[in-house]
Order: structure tokens, then sequence, then C-alpha cells
């Protein structure tokens, strides 16, 4: 997953333009502090770092700091030493054709 995906169950975040064509859109939604709110809850659902993200708030709260939720995704995002390598073989189509074709040998057979 990359840092710019979100798979969260918040819905707002699954889909930020599901609601763009809404007349009423900016006033569901009407600041930015809004959007930060819903950035941080899924970053602490996603990634399972409520207690990490609060002192991490905390600590910008007190040096009267905005959250920086670039920085808070890459510091709470899986290290890439973490990440399995995944390796997918594609299969021979011409397997595929053989299935194919064996099946349909068999319904004409019992047809």
């Amino acid at each position: 997953m990359s840092s710019t995906t979100t798979t969260s169950s918040i819905p707002y975040a699954k889909k930020p333009m599901a609601l763009m064509g809404l007349v009423y859109r900016d006033q569901l939604f009407p600041r930015q502090a809004f959007r930060m709110t819903v950035d941080l809850l899924a970053l602490a659902h996603d990634r399972g770092c409520e207690a990490e993200l609060a002192e991490h708030l905390e600590e910008d709260l007190s040096q009267h700091r905005t959250p920086d939720i670039p920085t808070l995704r890459a510091l709470f995002g899986p290290s890439e030493d973490a990440l399995p390598v995944v390796k997918v073989q594609m299969a021979d189509l011409a397997s595929y054709n053989r299935l194919v074709s064996n099946a349909a040998s068999t319904l004409e057979v019992t047809a």
C-alpha cells in the first residue's frame, strides 16, 4: 500500500470524491480541521497506533504546531523491510485454452 492510499473504514477517507457534485458539500465539511481530524482518525485506525499517535499529537499541541499528516503517515507507516516480497507468476494462457477445449469436448461427448 502506498502512503497516499488510505484503506480506512471511515467513508470520507475511502472516497473523498464521492460528494464532489453535492451542492452542500462544503457545509458538511466546512473546515480543514475536519479533514485533518478524519485523516488522523484513519491513520490511528489503519496503522493501529492510537497511543503513539496521541503522544505525537500532544507534543505538537504543546509546541503550538499543526500536525503534519504526511510526516505522521511516514512515521507510522510500515518500513520497507517489513513489507513482504510478493512474486507473481503469470499462468501460461495455453493451459487455459487446453482447459476450455477439454471442457468443450467433454460437453460434446455427454450431449
